[in-house]
């Protein structure tokens, strides 16, 4: 059995693709728009393999526990990227 959408829900109709970038915003644990250097981030959606997921949430969680630099897959994510960048742009 399904359960029945909140009152909550219901009441919040996303019309148009502003609406939803609204309400992610306000849904989400960390705004989007900058990071923490102030560079603004635009959003991407990528498809990893099983173990190479869950290695990576493995890892945030690990450095989330340690207050460790790279606390989101996310971040590490980030990172890995620009590295990659700088060792292949030469």
């Amino acid at each position: 059995m399904v359960k029945p959408r909140s009152k909550q829900s219901n009441a919040k109709k996303i019309s148009n693709h502003d609406a939803a970038e609204a309400l992610s915003k306000e849904l989400s644990d960390k705004p989007y728009g900058s990071d923490k250097k102030g560079e603004e981030i635009e959003r991407l959606t990528i498809a990893l393999p099983i173990k190479l997921y869950d290695e990576l949430e493995t890892m945030a969680k690990r450095n989330k526990r340690a207050k460790s630099e790279h606390r989101s897959m996310s971040s590490i994510a980030r990172e890995a990227i620009r590295e990659y960048l700088r060792k292949h742009n030469k």
